[in-house]
């Protein structure tokens, strides 16, 4: 879903000013470069301009007279380097093709250069210099005459080495540190080839902690998530498709190591003393991973939230407040709940709602409470309900809802405690049949909690055979205290780099597992499951990321397609996305991802405009 060009914020990157400023200048920028390169690539010295009489009275430059002019205006200039004007001109247009400006780094880059090459340039060509035009310019001639007059010529040279060293370092150090980053993960993912290559020593076995973490989710980890129930084809080998292994155009600086690899060799195979799973050894039981419940605090003495007198005076004073302002009903009870109060209100025959919805403020002055919600109508009734919040609030512990029927009727890995309702029961859900997830909220009003709260209700609900996580964590806070838990596929990521690569992995995963899942006859993980042998079960996948907005806002174009690839297609494969936000912002849930993912969690946020985003309102 595209945004209303009308309605979007001038700062917004979509909004239709801000788009033909980008053509403009994307426009205006390539023609200079050709019109710039065809009068260099065409000039004669015998051409006439404003600089040079000759006796032609046509110039064959292919831009003409103009084109003569600026030709022989670069070459007195620069001399030789003529040609250095036009690489920063279109390193600067594939910049903003990109749709990136361009950094202060790489003007102060190609100042350098344009007065180092010249020096240099001016230095080493007189001798054998035959152009009309000075081998370094104008510009050449005077940096290279006023530093041989204090350096000499040896002096003179390394001083302008310097330089362009630090000119190339300044424009190219970003590209060079992504190349170095490619060949080292090339050269690892090769070591850990040959590593697992070899089959472990008969009797050796890892232990708990030490199975797939170290490999990062590697490509040989994706192959070896389960057996094969059937053997599979040679065409179904791991091997990156060829557009994988071609760097992105619009991530040329910014990306970190691209894995690159193709037919790497098949897992060892599988004995009774040697397993191999998820790129380690197989996973003990799943109970022998579960934490006891007594790890949990015990349950409090319960906190009753409201007391039976807070009621009464708050169910007589909606009664007087709704009689002074001449909306006749009546009050007809109330239900408890750990945080908010709902009061049921009936209004007369005759009365429309919005004379109650249009008393907000007045309701909250009356009951001397920051903000009243009013909702219209109680599910089931034909009442108005106004939630008050209680004088205190009631503790909600994880470990009650843990323990609720609610939670362990579900019998699922992925069942997850969410917390109490407005009544006080508690509430559970299985994210197998969400099957997606989506949740924002500002800072501080509870998101990051909600998070801890989904993965310690797997953790304690499921074993590493059962659930793994991939855990992306840019603000490299959130998920640290999980790192090194069996359950993972590898280190939580940091890097948004690195996470559009796991990403991209997983769609492989996905992808997969749907050829296994065809072969065997079945359409989905669970169908799968009662197919095959519990020994040939693959494990369900929960990709958690937390923040999604620096995900998007950094590598937009590398993770988006592959966020919406998953949310569209991997609920029947056993992989979930559980994606939070503070930011829920167009930019950041775009249309297709919001449209994927159908289950949301709206805590407070910043603005209404966020706030209409995740509720799909407008």
């Amino acid at each position: 879903m595209t945004p209303d060009p009308e309605h979007l914020s001038p700062t917004s990157e979509n909004h239709p000013e801000k788009r033909l400023g980008y053509y403009l200048r994307l426009t205006t920028g390539t023609s200079l470069l050709i019109f710039l390169t065809l009068a260099l690539a065409t000039g004669h010295a015998d051409d006439p301009s404003l600089f040079t009489v000759s006796s032609r009275a046509v110039a064959r430059n292919i831009v003409g007279d103009t084109g003569s002019t600026v030709s022989d205006f670069l070459r007195m200039l620069f001399g030789a380097g003529a040609w250095l004007p036009l690489l920063f001109l279109g390193q600067a247009v594939w910049t903003v093709a990109r749709e990136k400006s361009v950094p202060l780094r790489i003007y102060a880059g190609w100042a350098l250069a344009l007065i180092a090459v010249p020096a240099i340039l001016s230095g080493i060509l007189p001798a054998s210099w035959t152009s009309p035009y000075p081998p370094g310019g104008s510009t050449g001639g005077f940096f290279y005459g006023q530093a041989v007059r204090h350096l000499n010529p040896a002096g003179t040279y390394l001083f302008y080495l310097t330089l362009l060293t630090l000119a190339a370092l300044t424009v190219a150090l970003p590209t060079l540190h992504s190349l170095e980053q490619k060949l080292k993960e090339k050269w690892r993912l090769r070591r850990i080839s040959a590593d697992q290559s070899q089959p472990p020593a008969q009797g050796d076995q890892a232990p708990p902690g030490e199975d797939s973490r170290s490999l990062a989710l590697s490509p040989e980890e994706v192959r070896d998530l389960s057996p094969s129930p059937v053997p599979l084809p040679k065409s179904e080998e791991w091997e990156e498709d060829g557009e994988d292994l071609e760097e992105s155009p619009d991530t040329e600086e910014d990306e970190g190591p691209e894995e690159t690899f193709r037919s790497l060799p098949p897992p060892p195979a599988r004995t009774q003393n040697s397993s191999r799973k998820l790129s380690g050894s197989s996973p003990p039981p799943a109970a022998d991973f579960r934490p006891p419940e007594e790890v949990m605090d015990p349950l409090p003495p319960l906190n009753e939230g409201s007391s039976p007198q807070f009621l009464k005076e708050t169910e007589r004073t909606l009664a007087d407040f709704f009689r002074t302002y001449g909306v006749p009903g009546r009050m007809a009870g109330c239900q408890p709940g750990p945080v908010v109060t709902l009061f049921e209100f009936h209004p007369a025959p005759g009365i429309k709602v919005n004379r109650v919805t249009g008393l907000t403020n007045e309701l909250s002055l009356a009951l001397k409470v920051p903000h009243i919600h009013i909702q219209v109508p109680i599910p089931g009734k034909s009442a108005v309900g106004l939630e008050v919040p209680n004088p205190k609030r009631q503790v909600v512990v994880f470990r009650e809802i843990f323990q609720s029927s609610s939670f362990r009727s579900i019998g699922s890995p992925l069942a997850l405690a969410l917390g109490k309702n407005i009544s006080g029961d508690p509430v559970a859900f299985d994210l197998a049949r969400m099957p997606h997830l989506l949740i924002a909220g500002a800072t501080g009003t509870g998101k990051s909690v909600c998070m801890n709260v989904l993965v310690t209700s797997i953790l304690m609900n499921a074993g590493p055979d059962e659930v793994r996580f991939l855990m992306i964590d840019p603000k490299r806070l959130e998920f640290a205290p999980y790192e090194g838990i069996p359950h993972l596929l590898g280190p939580v990521v940091t890097d948004p780099r690195i996470a559009a690569q796991k990403l991209r992995i997983l769609n492989d995963e996905m992808l997969r597992r749907y050829d296994l899942m065809k072969t065997a006859g079945v359409r989905n993980i669970a169908e799968f499951r009662k197919a095959v042998p519990k020994s040939e079960w693959f494990p369900y996948i929960v990709v958690l990321i937390d923040e999604l907005a620096d995900l998007m806002l950094s590598l937009k174009k590398d993770v988006e397609p592959q966020i919406i690839r998953l949310a569209q297609m991997a609920r029947a494969s056993g992989i979930h996305l559980v994606l939070a936000t503070q930011r829920p912002s167009a930019q950041v849930l775009t249309g297709l991802i919001k449209a994927n993912i159908p289950t949301k969690i709206a805590f407070q946020v910043t603005t209404q405009i966020d706030s209409r985003v995740i509720l799909d309102q407008g």
